[in-house]
């Protein structure tokens, strides 16, 4: 494990700041342990090597359960995220309408369309995302400037 954290050091470190991101994977939605170790072993040479790092861990499941005890506290946020209601997919669905530089907060997206990716993307954003832009692409949503 070392070896492999002064490796991913040299790549990493003129590179700052850097995110790394583990997602657990599987039916239990665990990190495997050599993972763990990985993740052990940058946080705790991070200081000295790579200060601008942040190392994520996501899981659809809490991971309190088999976190290294070296890693609990200090270097370790527990952060949950809640699904999106229909009114945060509303909002969300006009911004990837609009130029990310300038959100039209008046602009209206017909409720049919929200009820339709709400339905089903569940409040999920990465599908919000994929549904909407899957539609822009097939033209099933096209955006009607002259309405807003």
């Amino acid at each position: 494990t070392k070896d492999i954290v002064d490796t991913l050091f040299k790549i990493m470190i003129p590179l700052q700041p850097v995110m790394l991101l583990f997602e657990a994977d599987g039916d239990d939605c665990n990190i495997d342990p050599s993972s763990w170790d990985l993740m052990e072993e940058l946080l705790l040479s991070a200081n000295k090597q790579c200060p601008q790092m942040l190392l994520v861990a996501m899981s659809r499941r809490p991971l309190r359960s088999n976190i290294p005890e070296s890693l609990r506290g200090k270097y370790f946020v527990d952060l949950h995220v809640e699904r999106m209601d229909r009114s945060d997919t509303e909002s969300y669905v006009r911004a990837l309408f609009c130029d990310p530089n300038c959100i039209d907060r008046n602009m209206r997206v017909d409720s049919s369309v929200i009820d339709g990716v709400y339905g089903r993307a569940r409040g999920c954003p990465l599908f919000t995302e994929r549904i909407v832009l899957w539609s822009q692409m097939k033209e099933v949503i096209e955006l009607d400037e002259t309405r807003n």
